[in-house]
């Protein structure tokens, strides 16, 4: 989720179009929902072991992540660093 919060971060800024708004919104909401339901949600949350998802991606994954995306943005401004931190992150997202 923290990759298409970052990614879409536009949306409160720049308005490109209706159509636009409304599939990053969906998708936005899309994704929260499926993590909901394979979290908390029966029966998907059954084969959900929290014990077994010990990975520290605050440690391990988000810190480098925003290095590199301060390494190379391709522009010094909030949106494209958190763009470039988007895809960094997506990039390494399916390691744990």
């Amino acid at each position: 989720m923290i990759v298409f919060a970052t990614r879409y971060i536009d949306l409160f800024v720049h308005f490109v179009g209706l159509y636009i708004t409304c599939m990053k919104l969906a998708y936005l909401g899309s994704t929260a929902y499926i993590i909901y339901l394979m979290r908390y949600r029966r029966p998907y949350s059954i084969t959900y072991i929290r014990e077994n998802d010990g990975f520290d991606y605050l440690k391990y994954l988000i810190p480098p992540c925003a290095v590199l995306s301060l390494i190379f943005t391709s522009e010094y401004s909030i949106m494209e660093i958190l763009w470039t931190f988007s895809i960094a992150l997506e990039a390494v997202s399916y390691i744990p």
